[in-house]
């Protein structure tokens, strides 16, 4: 779970059906996004917008949003090794 690893208070955390990613979740502030992949590691991504969050969240494929759009645009921190 994110929530074991992230030091943010205000995390709030999501499973999500994707074959890539488990669980994303977001800062309540919206300034980090952070995501579980299949393979257990998480990244924290940030600086990030509440806006950035809403868009993966809705997306209708987690996996492609992903690639195309956070992984190129955010700086991403590994916290865990899967």
């Amino acid at each position: 779970m994110i929530s074991s690893y992230a030091k943010e208070e205000d995390l709030q955390t999501e499973e999500v059906a994707s074959s890539q990613i488990k669980e994303i979740g977001h800062t309540a502030s919206g300034k980090a996004i952070y995501i579980r992949f299949g393979n257990g590691s998480i990244y924290r991504y940030s600086p990030s917008t509440q806006e950035d969050y809403d868009n993966f969240y809705e997306s209708e494929s987690k996996g492609k949003h992903f690639h195309s759009v956070i992984k190129r645009s955010i700086n991403a921190t590994k916290i865990h090794n899967g």
